[in-house]
């Protein structure tokens, strides 16, 4: 089998499907990180990419081939996969998923028991792994493989951090871009009876026929911008494609940056809660001033991080820190295992705009 280790990125495994990742490597994955990791138990969900399903299917034959039992979770995001790994009790939670990335590229995000992110060293250890033949234990048995669910907890625990009293009657619009977005939303969604949404392009295409499921492309706000304005709602929110990220327009179709959103986020949080100390809130090296700024005028501590989630999050256990947001849209919480999630980002800022009787653009 011919492999292209560049699949083997940072933070996660990602590359052209079929050329470069594929079912045969999906499947030798599955050996090897039983090899690295020597896993129990293992969860394993997908995005909505068309070459989702078969790439599942080949990297559980992969895990269970080596004795380990597979929790299949079916369609989920990113922050349900890290979810998962906190809380349901198994050793690894992988999600098939190219994030933000076009339709014909795949990949897999893993995740460690206790909600953990994979990193770079351990990683390329999996890619050294992949080179060699993989022995199987004669007379092994099969892992079981069993259905679960886990999408009624994520969003149950989303409101137990942003409670649904906190966010008054509103009109917002939200473009999930055709991404798993839309199956965290749905079900939040019916927790909100006083928020008028407007939900653009929420059924899951891994196909993505109205446009790329990425927030940062600013061609990609367009409809969202349009659809505030002529719906004069407050707000509007876009999602990439594994949920894992949000961004915002203001009233008038205004793109909000990532900076200005996790200025305005630290401020809401610092402001609504007491502290005995200064909380640490953590920014990165390629944000604005107005973020450090904005966290010591509310009474937090900055802290500035290079970029990268597995950085991130591993800062954020070091320093205890409260928040952290990126200027792409992740928005870290630690009462979230310290991982980021587009739907607590999403409750957080309308709990936000509804602190501040003002115009959302006047607020920011």
């Amino acid at each position: 089998m011919l492999i292209n280790f560049k699949i083997f990125r940072d933070n996660d495994i990602r590359g052209v499907y079929p050329e470069d990742f594929n079912e045969e490597v999906a499947f030798k994955i599955g050996q090897v990180l039983v090899v690295r990791w020597k896993p129990k138990k293992v969860s394993v969900g997908m995005d909505m990419r068309v070459s989702g399903p078969g790439i599942k299917q080949a990297l559980i034959e992969g895990i269970t081939s080596m004795g380990v039992d597979v929790v299949d979770l079916g369609m989920i995001s990113t922050p349900m996969n890290y979810f998962a790994a906190a809380t349901l009790g198994v050793d690894l939670a992988i999600v098939v998923s190219a994030s933000h990335n076009p339709k014909e590229y795949n990949g897999l995000i893993i995740a460690k028991k206790g909600g953990l992110p994979t990193n770079k060293l351990e990683l390329e250890q999996l890619a050294e792994l992949m080179k060699g033949e993989v022995e199987l234990v004669v007379g092994i048995r099969k892992g079981e493989i069993s259905k679960g669910t886990i999408l009624n907890n994520c969003v149950n625990h989303a409101f137990e951090l942003v409670p649904a009293r906190r966010i008054r009657p509103m009109k917002v619009v939200l473009d999930a871009g055709n991404s798993v977005a839309g199956v965290e939303l749905e079900p939040a969604l019916l927790k909100l009876p006083q928020v008028e949404a407007i939900k653009l392009y929420f059924e899951p295409d891994g196909n993505f026929p109205n446009h790329m499921p990425n927030p940062l492309l600013r061609e990609t706000l367009k409809d969202l911008q349009e659809s505030v304005r002529s719906n004069k709602a407050e707000l509007g929110l876009a999602y990439d494609g594994d949920a894992d990220r949000v961004l915002m327009v203001d009233e008038k179709g205004g793109y909000v940056g990532g900076s200005v959103m996790t200025a305005y986020l630290a401020k809401y949080l610092l402001s609504v809660n007491k502290f005995k100390q200064k909380p640490v809130i953590i920014y990165t090296t390629v944000m604005s001033r107005i973020v450090p700024e904005t966290i010591e005028k509310y009474g937090g501590r900055p802290v500035r991080s290079p970029v990268g989630h597995a950085i991130i999050k591993a800062k954020m256990k070091e320093e205890k820190a409260l928040f952290a947001g990126e200027h792409s849209g992740h928005f870290y919480f630690k009462k979230n295992y310290n991982a980021d999630s587009a739907l607590i980002g999403t409750l957080m800022i309308l709990a936000a705009v509804s602190s501040d009787p003002r115009l959302v653009s006047e607020q920011l």
